[in-house]
């Protein structure tokens, strides 16, 4: 099934690349099946990327070269390789990379915040939009700065406590039954 979903998610995420001037859509109803199409491939090329990671582990890159490669991904505007070769094999290659000393601290509390960076970034810009033009790299990296603040202080207000209150109510229900001999 995840082969299948992959292979209809890469052939929609071609057709739109084919037909549009970029893959920058997604965040309102009107570019809602554009959207579909990025999440659908990148949710379960992750997924393939886990499970290939969990059958041969990729020997770790250190971070410095993820960064590097990150940057230079972004640097180069075609969505294609990103998505389908670029993305996955950074994923693959930093899964495996065991941050250590105040680097471990910094990566699982920023960790803990991606989501939130993730899901409010694009209201806060936005918002911000009615007030800036963002015309200086400044207002980027202060627009940067109170999205992860933001992030941060919800991960840590809401988010955390209210995985850690499922985690307890869920576990029970997750447990692993052992067999027993009759």
């Amino acid at each position: 099934i995840l082969a299948a979903v992959l292979v209809f998610g890469a052939a929609l995420l071609f057709f739109q690349t084919a037909h549009l001037p970029n893959l920058d859509y997604g965040v309102s109803i009107q570019g809602f099946a554009v959207g579909f199409g990025r999440v659908l491939w990148s949710f379960f090329a992750g997924v393939a990327v886990y499970r290939l990671w969990r059958m041969r582990k990729a020997p770790s890159a250190p971070l410095a070269v993820c960064t590097l490669a990150l940057i230079g991904m972004m640097a180069w505007s075609n969505h294609l390789v990103w998505d389908f070769v670029g993305f996955p094999m950074l994923v693959y290659l930093a899964a495996g990379a065991e941050p250590k000393g105040v680097f471990r601290a910094v990566q699982t509390r920023f960790g803990g915040a991606s989501y939130g960076i993730y899901i409010l970034q694009w209201p806060i810009l936005l918002v911000a939009e009615r007030h800036f033009r963002f015309d200086s790299v400044i207002q980027v990296v202060a627009l940067a700065v109170v999205v992860v603040t933001v992030a941060l202080v919800m991960d840590r207000l809401f988010d955390a406590p209210a995985r850690r209150w499922l985690g307890r109510v869920l576990s029970p229900l997750v447990r692993p039954r052992v067999a027993t001999a009759r």
